[in-house]
């Protein structure tokens, strides 16, 4: 059907390429690979023209769960968001809007932020720092539902924060701005290259990285009950995990991809045995 160009005008065709895209994520865990194919069927609906795109309707659904997916892809191939981002639909602002469109802001911001990282133009300070703006304004302006009804820090080795949120959409927007903020991290120009400053600000880097990280975690561990928690944090684990140097810390890392893959089908497999690799473990090709 979709040789038609009709087709892009159908929204029920929208929601189910999403959910073929969806399958097919979960297929990789079984055929050992991933050709995307379903994702240029995303692109032909997003790139279709606003026309088709509707505050509030199936479409528009199916466009944020497209671009969460295009998003997780990105990442993990380390290339720029290739849907675009300057749908009708989208809203950068920080004006007073319900919880979801605010979710919404924090998912276009990583996707600006990504399409910063991984551009053909190198990150200059400047735009690093319109990006942090734009980072710490969406944490001071957000509605104060995002604040966790419950949060216990994470006792002993390996352990994570205890964080529980009553709706999805919290989770979501949090679990997205933190890997923002990771990325925004990992690519500051601002770090010394060379020279005796370099091993300092290394350090603050592994730090910070590591404290978002377990927040990252925490949402996930806490909040199984909407298991993209889980696999969002996943992507930052496949990402950051390489930054925890203690034994005790990695094994959590591992644990929880374990448990993604077993309770909600995402495959991991890769990602696990990458990490072990860069963490030196003697059993990495067990």
């Amino acid at each position: 059907m979709m040789n038609h160009s009709s087709a892009v005008a159908d929204e029920n065709l929208f929601a189910a390429t999403i959910i073929l895209r969806m399958l097919e994520e979960m297929d990789g865990s079984l055929t050992g690979q991933d050709n995307y194919s379903h994702l240029l069927g995303i692109h032909a609906f997003v790139n279709a023209g606003d026309q088709y795109m509707v505050p509030g309707s199936l479409s528009a659904a199916s466009f944020w769960v497209g671009l969460r997916q295009e998003i997780y892809i990105a990442i993990l191939t380390q290339q720029r968001v290739k849907l675009n981002l300057d749908d009708c639909i989208v809203d950068r602002s920080l004006d007073p809007a319900e919880d979801y469109t605010w979710s919404n802001r924090a998912i276009i911001l990583l996707a600006d932020i990504l399409n910063a990282c991984f551009g053909d133009i190198p990150l200059t300070v400047r735009r690093w720092n319109t990006l942090n703006d734009a980072a710490e304004s969406w944490t001071r302006a957000r509605p104060s539902s995002f604040n966790p009804f419950f949060y216990r820090e994470g006792s002993g080795s390996g352990a994570f924060p205890e964080i529980w949120h009553g709706s999805s959409c919290h989770i979501l927007g949090i679990q997205h701005h933190l890997l923002a903020q990771l990325f925004l991290v990992q690519f500051d120009p601002s770090i010394p290259r060379v020279g005796t400053n370099r091993r300092a600000a290394m350090l603050k880097m592994t730090q910070r990285i590591e404290a978002l990280m377990r927040e990252l975690c925490g949402l996930g561990i806490s909040n199984q009950w909407t298991p993209p928690a889980m696999f969002t944090a996943c992507i930052g684990i496949a990402m950051f995990g390489d930054h925890f140097s203690e034994r005790s810390d990695q094994e959590a890392l591992a644990e929880f991809l374990k448990k993604t893959e077993t309770a909600h089908a995402r495959p991991t497999a890769a990602i696990q045995q990458q990490l072990m690799k860069a963490w030196g473990w003697t059993d990495a090709d067990d």
